[in-house]
Formats: structure tokens, sequence, C-alpha cells
């Protein structure tokens, strides 16, 4: 045995190898073992106060019998170590992965050259359980995808793998503030949510749980482009079909990607119900109306295609989420707060075209069934009215609102709306100013 592991060694593609008990570790001074065979490589910073705690879990994994047994290697990174190209490695491994790098510490398998996530920048508490379990699952999707390289890797649940962002589609997004991801969903999946999300809705209403209409409105009486569109919120923990969309580890995954943070919670979910002949959406910036000041995005998906702009498809406005903020006192006690110029206020479409060109405004045409937008959430944007005919179609969609995890609850540095402020009173006075947000109603999602 003795003198299989000395050839084993001396044949290693890798650099260093390090003594410990159990399998070999080795620390990467090139990407050519990714190539050829089963890894698990672990990215990491001897400054990083998150990867001492995440060690201890670390040292363990790589004991395992059962790992080593099944033919696993374990590998280590110093995004640091310059000269040794750890930080160019490590940039490297992360282009197999996301153009955005997770952070570290990070965990990260490579089977055959194709590379997948297993934890990405966690604050360095899983353990041992917790990262097999993710790591059991991750291999287990990344059999199922049939990658054969490293570009095409990727989780197949609840989506195509066609669907997974390039570098310029968050380059893009990154200056419009929005992007159209086509293919992301299965059209049978859009189609068992859309019968979930629309019963629930109802239920709602009839418990006068919902947003708008209010109450005691007759919406029979109210003629063609007055009224607004139905809509409830805090769908995802009253039907599992809705719970398992909004936290989908695979659309968690592509907002962490968009957003560039290493993982996201539910902020909440909303479903919006247009019926032929509703009024327009005015222009807005959703986090006017949240108290955070955090990195937030919203996943739009329509619950039906979208084939023509009658059909009140959403409109951007491209770049707006990149103006100058002012600041300036917000109120008598002199607080001060930093503001858009139209101050957090609602616009009309011809109040839009008064500020901005209209080729700054998007609409993304055709929108198939599975398809989907996502948003920054300083973004403005809005929707034309239903132009269908009374009794027409009409347009149904369900957005998932997600926001970076590891904040802390502070003062906004903006003035927030009152609009929403009945979801946002069940939580926020649970959190003392300071402290990491965590909440049950804002789960973490692991991607």
């Amino acid at each position: 045995m003795q003198g299989d592991d000395k050839e084993k060694e001396e044949s290693s593609p890798y650099g260093n190898e390090e003594e410990d008990e159990g399998p070999a570790v080795s620390s990467f001074t090139s990407s050519a073992p990714l190539k050829k065979g089963k890894h698990i490589v672990y990215l990491f910073s001897p400054t990083c106060p998150r990867c001492a705690k995440f060690k201890q879990t670390w040292t363990a994994l790589t004991k395992r019998e059962d790992l080593k047994k099944s033919g696993w290697n374990f590998a280590t990174v110093d995004i640091d170590d310059e000269d040794n190209g750890g930080g160019d490695l490590a940039e490297e491994i992360a282009q197999h992965l996301s153009p955005i790098m997770s952070g570290v510490p990070s965990l990260h398998v490579a089977v055959d050259g194709a590379m997948a996530e297993v934890i990405a920048g966690s604050e360095g508490d899983a353990t041992l359980d917790e990262v097999m379990k993710m790591l059991n699952r991750q291999v287990q999707d990344s059999s199922k995808s049939g990658s054969k390289s490293g570009s095409e890797s990727g989780s197949k649940s609840g989506s195509k793998s066609g669907s997974k962002l390039k570098s310029e589609d968050i380059k893009a997004y990154q200056r419009d503030g929005h992007i159209h991801i086509k293919g992301l969903l299965a059209p049978s999946e859009v189609k068992e949510a859309k019968e979930a999300i629309l019963r629930t809705l109802e239920e709602k209403i009839k418990k006068k749980e919902h947003s708008w209409p209010p109450r005691g409105v007759d919406l029979a009486s109210l003629p063609c482009h007055t009224k607004e569109f139905k809509r409830a919120s805090g769908l995802w923990n009253e039907d599992a079909t809705i719970e398992n969309l909004a936290l989908s580890p695979t659309l968690a995954g592509v907002a962490a990607s968009l957003l560039g943070v290493s993982r996201v919670r539910l902020y909440t979910d909303t479903v919006y119900l247009k019926d032929a002949c509703d009024k327009y959406t005015r222009f807005h910036r959703d986090l006017d109306s949240i108290p955070l000041n955090a990195k937030i995005g919203t996943l739009w998906i329509p619950l039906q295609p979208i084939e023509e702009k009658s059909l009140s498809p959403l409109i951007f406005l491209s770049g707006s989420h990149l103006e100058v903020r002012e600041e300036r006192p917000s109120n008598a006690t002199g607080v001060t707060h930093k503001h858009f110029w139209e101050g957090g206020g609602k616009l009309t479409p011809k109040e839009v075209l008064k500020h901005y060109p209209r080729d700054k405004l998007v609409k993304y045409l055709p929108q198939n069934l599975g398809d989907a937008t996502f948003h920054d959430g300083w973004l403005l944007h809005g929707a034309d009215h239903n132009k269908q005919p009374a009794g027409g179609k009409a347009r149904a969609a369900y957005a998932i609102t997600y926001m970076e995890d590891g904040i802390r609850m502070e003062d906004p540095n903006h003035e927030v709306q009152p609009e929403e402020q009945a979801f946002w009173k069940q939580w926020v006075f649970d959190v003392q100013h300071g402290d990491l947000l965590e909440h049950d109603m804002m789960p973490v999602i692991e991607q």
C-alpha cells in the first residue's frame, strides 16, 4: 500500500501535498486536474474569519471514508496566494459557475471538467451533515443534467440548462437594470403553479387578505381602464406548489448571480391579475416601499404567454436604477434621506415621457410560457393598460422578490412609502436594530 501511495503521489497532477488523515488534500496550482476524475475543491482565504469557522467541517469532510471509496479527490485553493496563481485560479474556477465570484468560503465539485457549486460564500457555520446533503443533491442534479463541460453544467431542477446566465447577460443587466430570461421554467411547471396561484388569490380575496382591490369595492361597477389589478402577497406558505416555486434553488441562483451576492432570501411573493380592460400600472421603484438597505430584485413570471403589447407586459426604464440620489431632509426632525428625482412618487406614462426619451422604455415581446424577467429594486418600471376588450384575456403574473442575505437591520437611507407597510410591519419589530436580518417570513434559499 505504501508503494501504491508513493506512486500516486509522484503522478499527482496537483501541487504541494498536505499531510492529513484520510484522503490526501492537495493545493491547486493549475486547473488541469478538474478535467478528469472527481474533485471536491475548497476556496478559502487565510485571513477570512468565516473560513476559520468552516475549517473544522472541511477537515471532517476530507476524512469521510465513503467519499474516499467513491473516488473523490480533495483540493484547496488559497485565493490570496498570488505567487502561485491562487487568485487567478479562483477566478478561473468561478468562470465555470458564474461570471460573479461567489466569495469564500466556498465549496465546489468537478466531475470530468463539469463544475458545480455546493456552498457559496457561506457564514462558515455549515455542519458536516448539511454539507453532505448539499453535496449529494448537487451531484444528483449534475448527473441528471447530462452536462459534458463546465460551461454546460448545472441543475435542471425545474428549469432548462440553456437558461444559465452568461457574462454578457449579467453585464447587460448591470447596465440596464432588467433582463429577459428565456426558458427559465418548464411550461408544465408554470401551468401547475398558475392553478395554485390563482386559487390562492381568490381565497385571500374572500378572507380580505389581499392588497387590492380595496375592501367593499364593486369591481363590476367600474368602467373600462379605471380598475387596477387584483393583487395579493405572501402566497408561498399557503400552498406546497407555490412554495416549491418561491423557494426554488435554481431561481434563487439566478437571482444571486444577477444581484452579485452569494446567497439570497425570499423577501416576498406576489400575484398580479390584470383583467381585460384594467388600467395601467404607474411607474415606480420597488425599494421605495421596502424599509431595508439591501440589494433587492424581482423575478416576474407571466402565467400565460404574452405575445402582444395589448396584454400589458412590464415596461422597464433602462438605466434608471443608476441615477443619482440626492440627499435632503425628509421631515421636520431633519432626518436626511437619499431621493431620486421623483421623490418616491408614482408616475403616469405621460409623466415618464416628459422626463425620459421614449427609446429608454423597453418591453420584452414575445414572452413564452416559461420565460421570466428580472429587474433591480431601484429600477423605474410600470405597465400599460390591459387593452384586451371587455371579456377578453386576463394577464396574470407571479413575482418573487429576493433580497441579499447577511444584511443588518438599520434605518433605511431612503424615505419608505406606506403602501406595503401592512407586510413589513409583520416582521420589522421582531428584529433589533443592528442585528442580522433573520426571520421566518424571509427564509434563506439554499442554491
